[in-house]
């Protein structure tokens, strides 16, 4: 079975006719008759027969459809004369047709020749198709193109430079509608044209606008030269923007990228042509252009980067603030330092080839020091100028997070009003308190690295001193680019309405600088400690696992054994035997929270964390691993995190959804983001259902009073929690009344640094005491129907007999209260009951 078709060499790219036995299953080969390259045909499962074979029957259908045709037929030579006319062609090997079709007779080669033309029929109509959408863009754009050669009036002209001048920056307001705070600076540094150098003049025009001088307000070559690259694209691909248009388009405010925005930006350019001079205008863009972190002028840019005046930046430092022009965010110097300098280099090359800039490539590639210095410097930096310290941290997070959800614009320069639910007065409370607390802390103790760390410390600054004396920039792990010292403590704190979830105070650290920016309310997640303890509490009693008397071991625990023993102890060393539930909350015993952790087992704990800080399975996959460390605090969570689960026992069981940001205003709409942005703060919405039913919680409310006796707040009727990590790393507080509940943190941001001696109760709970003193309102306690007293016997975890010395009133659920009584005051061998409840006998 052997069948030839035609093919093409992929080295003289000439056709030929290889011979094939199809019926062989395997690789077949032959070679180009032109200049003998080997041509293999995977044949192994039959395919290329199958192929042809489709291809043959094709043709014959064909055929019989041109045989049914009533149309005159031509005129058909005989079969001689065809193979006659096919041999001459081959003679001066010239093939027109494949050898497939040798079976076939001139009549159905013609058809086939037919078909051939109509299928390129159907591909002219796509081309006509596609060439018409081309032609309608053209005419859209020409029209545009025409229209914009209209300018507005002049007195248009001096209306919008007006708005511009009187545009004031975005604000942000607190709940009750006073000013917290503006976002970037209230008002942009302003220099005359004559304090720029006239290279740093020439600079900015070569780069932005060369012909600025020439034309009249609009480059009609270079819109033209876009127009076309926007039709081949058929989208908006490329703008042409002069400095003029540029100011324009700073005055409508308006960054969407479409030929209508286009149009508005021309016409008002020419009419700003109208009415400035060039240099008037020149001066207007260069004090107005935004340039990235809420820097929007040269001089406002150059103090915040550089801190230096205009005049006095440095060939490199200038070229990069022109470098930013485009794309303040895409090539800032602090979030993207290497992509900056990448197009800093493009537009060296250029302004040297062009004789802007006489410097040699050796020296400007010397001078690019101070701009790679701006990659260590925090990526939420931003510039503040002169602006009242209030409210930043809350403002900063606002202004991101409404610039992500494209609400705001980066210039904050058109007059938007941001309201949060910031409590202005308990926000400077806040502030100042946590820089005393902090100034206090730093002066009574003292950090310590870990032993382990030490040598590594050394080692380190041994190698940065050497790349110092050697002049290298190297960045291997991280290795901070800066003479090491002593790290400082850090403080954060977070209120929040229990009830709405609404953030009341916000402090991320002591001071919001340039060096200072990490929101540790937000941005930080750290092991809680005891902190966390309420929660495991909690869950064991909603299970009725536990109840408020029940007798928990405090005795020493050891799991594993060899390297891998684990024997945590509680933070004063000593053990107190069993011990009630209340009593081992109260005072922060590790040991009896271990073992109801473990009571709880890994899926209860899984069903804890999810329920209060995680709310889907993925958070939880992700972030939480059990063992049974968890009952006392290694899981990392974040201030705010805390705060709002704590919020469940001052909400009647129910998780808030936190809330900062409450509506947007702006000249051309409201946003309501309470009713769309329900997860502003990063965190998963809360489920519907209360956690706790409100008799469990209300229990929980009154083992948490008890707990905040012992937390060193020393205020009447607080519910908290304090927690401190191993080796004092992490101090923390969680509580608060009815109206308020405050997470407070105190730590080093580098988690190798510990503080020995401090404890959460000595700063965090002295720093949350003194923010909730004024006005403070207690939780206020309710006994529920489902809710019972009984008096008990706190040494057997038994009801109490009438004839008990020690007994006193405790709270139940109804149904979950001890069993029996205790026998004291009876002739009984009092010392065989009290062994019986030792250990763990009452959780079997």
């Amino acid at each position: 079975m052997v069948h030839a078709f035609e093919h093409a060499c992929r080295r003289c790219a000439k056709n030929f006719s290889p011979n094939l036995d199809l019926s062989k299953k395997s690789i077949l080969s032959a070679a180009c008759p032109n200049c003998g390259l080997a041509h293999g045909y995977d044949n192994r499962e039959g395919k290329l027969a199958a192929l042809l074979e489709q291809k043959i029957y094709q043709i014959r259908k064909e055929k019989e459809r041109y045989s049914e045709d009533t149309s005159p037929k031509p005129v058909v030579p005989d079969e001689t004369n065809a193979t006659s006319v096919k041999n001459t062609y081959e003679a001066k090997n010239i093939k027109i047709f494949p050898r497939v079709f040798e079976s076939f007779s001139v009549k159905e080669i013609i058809e086939k020749t037919r078909v051939f033309f109509n299928r390129n029929l159907q591909q002219k109509r796509a081309l006509k198709f596609v060439f018409s959408v081309g032609v309608f863009f053209f005419l859209i754009g020409l029209a545009a193109f025409i229209w914009q050669m209209v300018p507005v009036s002049a007195e248009e002209a001096k209306d919008a430079i007006l708005v511009l001048k009187a545009r004031q920056s975005d604000v942000v307001l607190d709940r009750y509608g006073n000013k917290l705070n503006n976002l970037g600076v209230a008002q942009s540094e302003k220099i005359p044209l004559s304090e720029f150098k006239p290279w740093q003049i020439r600079v900015l025009l070569y780069c932005e606008d060369r012909q600025f001088y020439e034309h009249s307000g609009v480059e009609y070559r270079a819109i033209l030269r876009a127009l076309v690259k926007n039709i081949l694209r058929l989208r908006y691909a490329q703008g042409a923007s002069t400095i003029t248009q540029q100011l324009a388009r700073i005055i409508l405010g308006d960054r969407e990228k479409s030929i209508v925005r286009k149009v508005r930006e021309a016409r008002l350019a020419r009419g700003i042509e109208a009415v400035l001079t060039k240099n008037a205008i020149l001066e207007m863009y260069v004090n107005n252009v935004y340039l990235g972190h809420g820097t929007y002028s040269f001089a406002s840019a150059a103090k915040f980067y550089y801190a230096k005046p205009v005049a006095d930046l440095s060939v490199n430092e200038f070229v990069s603030l022109v470098a930013l022009i485009p794309s303040p965010e895409r090539f800032s110097p602090i979030k993207n330092n290497r992509i900056l300098r990448e197009r800093m280099n493009f537009l060296f090359e250029q302004l040297h080839d062009a004789k802007i800039l006489d410097i040699t490539p050796a020296e400007w590639k010397k001078g690019n020091d101070t701009v790679e210095e701006q990659g260590n410097r925090f990526t939420s930096e931003t510039a503040f100028g002169e602006k009242s310290r209030l409210g930043l941290w809350p403002v900063e997070y606002s202004r991101e997070f409404l610039l992500r959800r494209n609400l705001l614009q980066q210039e904050n320069q058109n007059s938007t009003r941001i309201f949060t639910t910031i409590d202005s007065h308990l926000q400077e409370r806040a502030e100042k308190l946590v820089q005393k607390h902090l100034a206090r802390a730093r002066s009574s103790f003292h950090p310590r690295l870990k032993s382990a760390d030490e040598k590594d410390k050394k080692l380190k600054d041994e190698f940065r001193r050497k790349v110092f004396d050697s002049a290298l920039l190297l960045d291997l792990g991280r290795l901070d680019s800066v003479a090491s010292g002593e790290p400082l403590l850090q403080a954060a704190l977070v209120a929040i309405k229990p009830t709405t979830g609404e953030i009341l105070a916000m402090v991320g650290g002591e001071n919001f600088e340039s060096n200072n920016q990490l929101n540790r309310t937000i941005q930080m997640r750290r092991q809680t400690g005891s902190a966390i303890k309420p929660f495991i509490y909690a869950k064991a009693l909603s299970m009725h696992l536990i109840n408020a008397a029940t007798l928990v071991d405090d005795s020493p625990y050891v799991v594993g054994s060899g390297s891998k023993t684990w024997a945590p102890e509680n933070i004063n060393g000593n053990f107190e035997g069993p011990i009630p539930v209340r009593t081992a909350l109260a005072k922060s015993r590790n040991i009896p929270a271990i073992r109801v952790g473990k009571l709880l087992g890994r899926t209860l704990t899984s069903e804890l964390f999810l329920d209060f800080f995680f709310q889907d399975e993925e958070s939880l996959t992700e972030r939480f691993t059990y063992d049974e460390t968890v009952a006392i605090g290694t899981v990392s969570l974040s201030p705010l995190e805390l705060a709002r689960a704590f919020s469940v026992f001052a909400n009647n069981g129910f998780l808030p959804n936190p809330i900062l940001i409450t509506r947007v205003e702006n000249h051309d709409r409201i946003v309501d983001l309470k009713k769309t942005h329900h997860n502003q703060l990063g965190l998963k919405a809360s489920p519907k259902e209360a956690i706790l039913s409100p008799a469990e919680n209300a229990l929980m409310v009154s083992l948490l009073k008890s707990s905040g006796k012992f937390s060193g707040t020393n205020l009447e009727g607080i519910i908290g929690k304090t927690g401190t990590t191993s080796d004092s790393r992490d101090m923390w507080f969680v509580g608060g009344g009815q109206e308020i509940i405050v997470a407070v943190w105190f730590g080093f941001d580098d988690m190798r640094y510990s503080l020995p001696g401090a404890t959460g109760s000595a700063l965090a709970s002295k720093l949350a005491a003194d923010f909730l003193r004024e006005n403070f309102v207690p939780v206020r306690f309710k006994m529920h129907s489902s809710m019972v007293r009984r008096k008990i016997c706190p040494l057997t975890g038994k009801l109490a007999s009438d004839s008990c010395p020690y007994a006193h009133s405790e709270i139940f659920l109804s149904g979950v209260t001890p069993d029996g009584e205790c026998l004291h005051g009876k002739a009984i061998d009092l010392e065989h009951e009290f062994i019986t409840v030792m250990g763990e006998s009452q959780f079997h």
